[in-house]
């Protein structure tokens, strides 16, 4: 059996990342409308703040 690919903008992705993804961004938005400081860890030195409205 083949997994479906999905594409977004550029981006090709599995229906397991896209569904991964998804679950993440779900997370990341109640945060933020909790109140919450989103960071993400981009490497063992670099943060990144979320920028989202």
């Amino acid at each position: 059996m083949t997994s479906r690919v999905y594409t977004v903008g550029h981006s090709t992705r599995t229906f397991d990342e896209m569904t991964s993804m998804l679950q993440k961004n779900t997370i990341i938005h109640a945060l933020l409308v909790a109140g919450a400081e989103v960071v993400h860890i981009m490497s063992a030195t670099v943060t990144k703040p979320d920028r989202r409205p």
